[in-house]
């Protein structure tokens, strides 16, 4: 290392516009190397004492080397550049750092009091683990050349950037235009502007925030997925899967319709789906055909909800962005194969955990203060889906839910049980574990052909959406709102005309969330086949998962009632194996809830002189309790012909007439 010769300082100077403090500052010094001059720039740990790691070699305009510049001792590895930018007094005042591109423009940026680095192997070339010294709650500027090196460059780290360290805002300074010159960079734009190169540059800063501008707005940044080897459409897929597993088609069906609503720029608010049955069910297949296109799903096996914002005490303040699940899964769909040891909690540790799953599942983001870190977390557009999978929740988990607003919605598997013929026959099979492999192909396959001919998403356009099924989706959202809710019946004595039964309040929510949900997984389901409005092919999937988002034994029941009218207690009895006077229970539960009313012989609503105020409890006790039901006049469409041919038409229902 020589010192600078007056001809190397003069082009620093006059050239690259750099003041005699920076040079000294960053020891810029010459070098004869391989029979030509270079300017050398030393590259020193963060401390920017002790030795260096090594000399970047920038060719200077007097060179003739072919190379614009190397690396001494050859070989090593790059790094951000200067690293004790870092650590410094402006940049922890400002929270603003430019990532730029090349030595000498980051001096330039410095040499103003714009505190900058720059990677000292290109634009393109950022890795993933210098984000790791980058502080905490940072704007990173994004300020790279006029050249396609430079776009690639910036997108690759804005990507890098939304995926590890959520924490920091992105901003850009640009330099694009059509009187620009390719490859225009910071030193270009100084000259331009030497009068008030700061403030001018300040002025240029604009916020990423995800969007692009025009009539429509907001728009969702959607993954870049690897194109499929070939393409698959939605006929192929559902050919594919009905030929491997034919009773695992119809969750399959609703899970993709779920994962879809991604691609959807109206979709607001995030969808998650439990498939509910017994062990070994099909739960975990279904679940795995989607599991492995990481730019769309993201796959946990030990989840739990205050992983989504971490506060772990043993974990510095500045690691924790590194391990927060929430931007993880921002703008992809999780999947859970076991969500059963959360129902499992006690009381106290589940209503934590639902809380937390409540908020998170507004798509809004979350945030936490704890003694230990202080207010951290996530606000903004923080949308992604849930799939999960799970036993028969027990009944406590769903009083719980009821607490904090249902968020969570059910599907159960319908898997037929086989007998010991088909029992045998399935021994034989040995290729079970490849029709699994087979089905998660085509999947993929067409998650693929359909994120890639929808690079920019999916413009939904309303005015085509068909208005029967609308009014469908709205009465199905209106039942749901009163099947799911929440009453407890309990007894409180008996007497010679039957049980004298005392209910609380019924907790019934308001059906303007539902209604949007189960529009968007109509939606969802039309974009899986290809269209951007909804029609009739899309009532399924709703009518599935609507018929199933209910306390067991209801959705059992709802078939009966549906079926056949009306619900008497031997029948339920038959269904649920209880005895009579809890089987009437159940029945009550419906009339109170308002879905059914008393066909006779006993048994009435409450009405609210019924009630005991003290304790927010009503009383049934000056008349039988029903033991006969129908559905309330306002739900009697349920037991309509027509209804039920919708649901024969999308076997939810058998069809006698078959």
């Amino acid at each position: 290392l020589q010192p600078l010769t007056p001809q190397a300082r003069a082009y620093l100077r006059d050239t690259r516009h750099l003041s005699e403090n920076i040079i000294a500052w960053a020891e810029l010094g010459l070098a004869v190397m391989w029979g030509h001059e270079w300017l050398v720039t030393p590259v020193y740990d963060i401390s920017g004492k002790g030795d260096t790691l090594f000399h970047k070699l920038k060719k200077v305009p007097w060179n003739k080397a072919t190379a614009k510049g190397r690396v001494h001792p050859a070989g090593r590895e790059a790094s951000l550049y200067p690293l004790r930018v870092l650590d410094s007094t402006p940049l922890r005042e400002e929270k603003r750092l430019v990532i730029c591109e090349g030595e000498l423009d980051c001096l330039l940026l410095l040499d103003n009091g714009i505190p900058a680095v720059t990677g000292s192997a290109g634009a393109t070339t950022f890795q993933e683990e210098w984000l790791d010294d980058i502080p905490m709650e940072m704007e990173i500027v994004l300020c790279f050349d006029n050249d396609d090196a430079g776009a690639k460059g910036r997108e690759k780290l804005r990507a890098l950037i939304r995926e590890k360290r959520e924490d920091l805002k992105i901003s850009d300074v640009i330099f694009k235009g059509e009187d620009l010159k390719t490859g225009y960079d910071v030193t270009d734009f100084y000259e331009d502007n030497k009068d008030n190169f700061r403030g001018e540059f300040i002025k240029r800063i604009t916020p990423f925030k995800e969007i692009l501008d025009g009539e429509r707005g907001y728009l969702r940044p959607i993954a870049t997925v690897k194109p499929p080897t070939e393409d698959l459409d939605f006929a192929g897929w559902k050919k594919e899967i009905e030929t491997q597993f034919i009773d695992l088609w119809a969750a399959t069906e609703v899970c993709m319709s779920i994962v879809c609503q991604l691609l959807i720029h109206d979709v607001k608010n995030p969808f998650a789906l439990i498939l509910i049955d017994e062990p070994a069910s099909g739960k975990t297949i279904c679940l795995n055909f989607f599991d492995g296109i990481k730019e769309v799903t993201y796959s946990s096996d030990n989840f739990t909800p205050a992983a989504l914002v971490s506060n772990s005490a043993s974990k510095k303040t500045k690691d924790l962005a590194k391990i927060d699940m929430l931007p993880r899964i921002r703008f992809k769909t999780l999947i859970v194969r076991e969500m059963a040891p959360i129902f499992g909690e006690r009381d106290e540790d589940l209503r934590q955990k639902l809380a937390i799953l409540t908020r998170v599942l507004d798509g809004e983001g979350y945030e936490t203060d704890t003694g230990a870190h202080g207010k951290r977390g996530y606000q903004g557009d923080y949308l992604f889906m849930m799939l999960g999978a799970s036993t028969p929740i027990p009944l406590r988990v769903w009083k719980q839910m009821g607490t904090f607003g249902h968020r969570l919605y059910f599907l159960g598997m319908g898997t037929k049980k086989k007998n010991a013929d088909q029992l045998e026959v399935l021994l034989k099979q040995r290729n079970h574990k490849e029709k699994e492999v087979h089905c998660k192909r085509a999947t993929h396959r067409l998650l693929q052909s359909l994120w890639t001919k929808n690079p920019l998403g999916v413009e939904w356009n309303p005015e085509k959406d068909d208005p029967a099924i609308l009014k469908w989706i709205a009465r199905l959202a209106e039942f749901l709102s009163v099947f799911r809710g929440e009453v407890i019946v309990f007894e409180r004595s008996k007497s010679n005309e039957g049980e004298n039964l005392e209910h609380t309040r019924p907790v019934i929510e308001h059906p303007t969330r539902i209604v949007r949900c189960l529009y968007n997984l109509a939606c969802g389901h039309a974009v899986s086949q290809g269209r951007n409005y909804i029609n009739d092919r899309d009532l399924g999937v709703v009518l599935r998962v609507v018929l199933d988002t209910a306390p067991t034994p209801r959705p059992e029941l709802l078939r009966v009632l549906i079926t056949n009218g009306e619900l008497d207690t031997p029948t339920l009895q038959s269904i649920v194996h209880v005895s009579a006077p809890k089987a009437r229970k159940e029945m009550e539960k419906l009339v109170q809830l308002g879905l059914c009313k008393d066909a006779g012989d006993g048994g009435r609503p409450v009405d609210q002189d019924d009630r005991d105020d003290s304790f927010s409890v009503y009383s049934s006790n000056q008349f039988k309790t029903a033991k006969r039901v129908v559905f309330a006049d306002k739900f009697k469409w349920m037991h309509h012909e027509k209804f039920v041919k919708v649901l024969q038409q999308f076997q939810i229902l058998p069809d006698d007439t078959n």
